[in-house]
Order: structure tokens, then sequence, then C-alpha cells
């Protein structure tokens, strides 16, 4: 008898010891749980302040520049945008055989401008802006557009996607005149070195804005009597369109538009968060072993945050 209660002991305490292994490791997988949650919360929301820094860094530049836009009714283009369907633009574009599909990149008629997408390079945006404050002497040709290139001249530098605003002196301004027609203006020639003309075509590196931006687009409005009309990218009806992919705002001496100017532009782009940039990178350029599920707009679109911003252009010829 003696020695059936001890064995029933010894055998209650191993259950016991059981249970409690059992109660341990749920309280662990629980943990784990919680901290693999809390984690993925950090990083969500790191990667939201992270962008949203860049965002606003990149759209207070962009209104300071399109409020001290200047336009003059001589004829001449001052202000163009094109939507880029391919990636030559700049001479510097790194290419990578695992891009964005094009069948897939060219979406410019949602209603929002958030889902929009703009081509393979996004938009190509220039015009002349008076960063001196009304004084046509220093007016300067201003350019902004995406390029996947290094991010340094050191070898081995990692490619990235830049968001490069570009800045002509305004001595080179003056010299190369004050217009960005695409075929008989003085900026159709690339050059990389710092101030000169061709940097609006060609972007030095030094004239980097924004890291990881891999999209970037504007939306032209004209005000009428009661509201803002759509103008580009848009049909003469005012209708979102893929194919007006370049508006060039030309005033003509008499006073009227022959390619109208926008009273107001909205803004768009996409940045990539931290863990976008890996997986991008990955994808892109495959290490041993890699595999993917989906395509390069399923990566960006998971690993992205879009910012936009509505801009009122100064009234009348300036």
């Amino acid at each position: 008898m003696k020695l059936g209660r001890g064995t029933s002991r010894r055998a209650f305490t191993l259950l016991e010891l059981l249970v409690a292994v059992g109660i341990g490791a749920l309280l662990v997988t629980l943990l784990l749980s919680v901290a693999l949650a809390a984690s993925n919360l950090w990083t969500r929301a790191n990667g939201r302040i992270a962008t949203a820094a860049t965002a606003r860094a990149v759209l207070d530049q962009l209104e300071a520049d399109l409020q001290a836009a200047v336009f003059r009714e001589d004829g001449n283009v001052w202000m163009s945008a094109t939507v880029l369907t391919t990636t030559s633009n700049s001479g510097a574009w790194v290419s990578t055989n695992r891009g964005r599909a094009a069948a897939d990149s060219l979406v410019l008629t949602e209603p929002a401008i958030a889902d929009d997408r703009f081509g393979a390079a996004g938009t190509w945006l220039r015009f002349f802006t008076d960063a001196g404050g009304r004084n046509t002497a220093n007016l300067r040709a201003v350019a902004y557009q995406i390029v996947r290139r290094a991010q340094s001249s050191a070898s081995g530098a990692e490619v990235s996607y830049l968001l490069f605003r570009s800045v002509v002196s305004d001595a080179n301004t003056f010299a190369a005149g004050y217009n960005l027609d695409p075929t008989t203006g003085g900026y159709r020639t690339a050059n990389a070195t710092v101030g000169n003309a061709g940097n609006v075509l060609r972007p030095p590196l030094d004239t980097v804005l924004a890291d990881h931006v891999v999209d970037f687009g504007v939306r032209f409005f004209r005000s009428n009597a009661t509201a803002l009309r759509p103008l580009f990218p848009a049909t003469p009806a005012g209708d979102w369109t893929n194919d007006e992919l370049t508006h060039l705002v030309r005033l003509g001496g008499s006073g009227t538009s022959d390619s109208a100017r926008p009273d107001a532009v909205e803004i768009m782009i996409r940045v990539l968060t931290d863990e976008g940039v890996r997986q991008l990178r990955n994808f892109e350029n495959p290490p041993p072993g890699y595999t993917s599920t989906g395509t390069w707009w399923d990566i960006v679109v998971q690993h992205s945050h879009v910012y936009t911003r509505r801009v009122v252009l100064p009234q009348g010829a300036s």
C-alpha cells in the first residue's frame, strides 16, 4: 500500500510537470506572437514616419518653386510636363531586366492622383522659377525627374531610385534663353556639370532631392467660374486620359494661350519604406536562391506610401 501511494505521488508530480511545461510553452508562444506583432507595428510606423519626412521635404520644395513660377506672353514654353514611358530621357538610368512592367505602369485616369501610375520613370517637370523673389535677373530653369542610378560615385555604390531637383544657374539660364520648347529651346543637350543648361535633361548627382522615390507625377488644373477643370493629362472635354503625355505651357504675345497654363498643380510622390527598398533590390537583382511570387508593382504597392499636395500658382503673366 505504501509503495502504491508513493508511485501515485510520483505520477501526480510528473503530471504537474508536464502541465507546467505545456503552460510555459504556451506563454512563450504568446509572448513571441505579441513581440512579433509589436515589431511589425513598429516597423510600419517607422516606415510611415521616414517616408513622410522625405515627402514633406520634396513637397515643400516643389511648392516653393511652383509658387514662384514665372510666365511670359512671348510665345515661348515656360513650363513643361512629360510622363516618361521609357527610361532613356536622362541618359543616366541604370537598367534592370526585372523592372516595372510597361503594361502596369501607365495609369492616369483614376479619380484620385494617389492611385495613378506615371509611366516607366515618372513625370519630367521643368519650368522657370524666380528664386530671388520677382527679380527677372534671378530667373532659373528648374527640373524634377526620377533617375535609377548609383547613390554615389564610389565603386559598388547601391543603385536607387533618386528624385532630382536640378537647377540651372541664373547666368546660364539667361544664356540658354527662356524657352523650354523640346525642339527649339536651349535645354536640349544633356550636360551633368552643375548649373549647366543641360542639367534640365541630365541632372548631376549633387542635385538629388530625395532617394527611394519610385513614382512622381503631376496633374494640371485650369479654373473656370465655379471649379477647377482637368487640363493635363486630360482630353479637351476635361476627362483624365492615358493619351496626353506632354503639356507645353506657351503663352502667345496677344495674351491668348496656345497651350494653356495651369492655375493649380496637384503633385504625387510614392516613397519606398526601408523594407520596400530591401525587397525591391532583391527582386531587381536576385541573390542566389532568391524566388519571387509577385511583380515589381506588388512589392512597391505593399511597401511604399503615397503623398499628395495641391499648389495654386501665381495668377497672370509675371
